[in-house]
């Protein structure tokens, strides 16, 4: 299995996470890292599966 076929799933948790918090807690500090966490894995998710399916290696910013 590829790397990337877990970064949905983690996305979708790390944003409900961030709006359970604001919904519990008013936070909106909660909010705005959840959501903006999990946009942030969507995004990368975005760029690895293209370069997947274009049959380029896709090398993030750590060099791996």
């Amino acid at each position: 299995m590829h790397d990337f076929c877990f970064t949905i799933p983690y996305g979708l948790v790390i944003m409900i996470g961030g709006v359970i918090g604001y919904l519990k807690k008013g936070s909106v500090a909660s909010l705005g890292g959840g959501v903006g966490t999990g946009i942030g894995s969507h995004l990368r998710w975005i760029l690895e599966s293209e370069s997947f399916f274009e049959g380029e290696e896709f090398i993030s910013c750590l060099g791996y």
